[in-house]
């Protein structure tokens, strides 16, 4: 008859087989760790942009009486599988084509993209068309966030930091003045200079159309 294991060994066998299953864990974790962080910025993010959103249409109200369009952010839902408008901003009509734009820009990098630097190169006029050129800069000190480490990875990712973008600045449903299409530099650089797997900004987007 065989004799029993020690008690010691049983559990050395125990130990070993918990240590492989957190290992496991941790990589399935990681994997979605990113996703998670989004998920908790977007909830957060919009939380505040709804209290924003109320002060500035009460305050634009009062100086215009008349209520401000409310420009849409694209992006994910809370389960990075679909897409949908993740905030709405409050943006005064009586500001200039340029400033709308700039005010969009800074807004859509603070609360859509944890604040990644982007800016509003120029306003280009090619052949009767007004076209933004926006470059997404990487930031200099932002150990661990970057455009091409944070938002420009995996299919997913990829995918809604295109739509987010795209979709944002083209504004499709607004009947005021506004741009006829964007263009995306990343470091200053044209995208077509560039090799991601995961997204494509290359060339110009105009709205209502296929890109150029």
């Amino acid at each position: 008859m065989r004799s029993k294991p020690p008690r010691a060994k049983r559990w050395l066998g125990i130990l070993v087989i918990m240590s492989i299953v957190f290992v496991l864990l941790g990589i399935v974790l990681v994997q979605r760790g990113h996703i998670a962080s989004i998920r908790a910025e977007l909830i957060k993010t919009r939380q505040s942009l709804i209290a924003q959103r109320e002060g500035l249409t009460r305050q634009v109200r009062d100086t215009t009486g008349r209520m401000p369009y409310l420009f849409r952010v694209y992006g994910s839902d809370e389960g990075a599988l679909h897409e949908e408008v993740n905030f709405y901003l409050a943006i005064p009509e009586s500001l200039s084509l340029r400033e709308k734009l700039e005010f969009l820009i800074a807004r859509v990098s603070k609360y859509r993209f944890r604040g990644l630097p982007l800016r509003l190169v120029r306003l280009d006029d090619r052949q009767g068309k007004k076209i933004a050129v926006i470059d997404l800069e990487e930031p200099e000190f932002r150990e661990g966030l970057s455009w091409g480490g944070s938002y420009f990875q995996g299919t997913t990712g990829g995918h809604f930091t295109y739509v987010s973008l795209v979709k944002t600045f083209l504004q499709n449903d607004y009947p005021g003045e506004w741009i006829d299409g964007v263009q995306f530099l990343y470091r200053g650089k044209p995208f077509e200079e560039n090799d991601w797997d995961h997204i494509n900004l290359s060339g110009t987007f105009y709205r209502h159309q296929e890109r150029e």
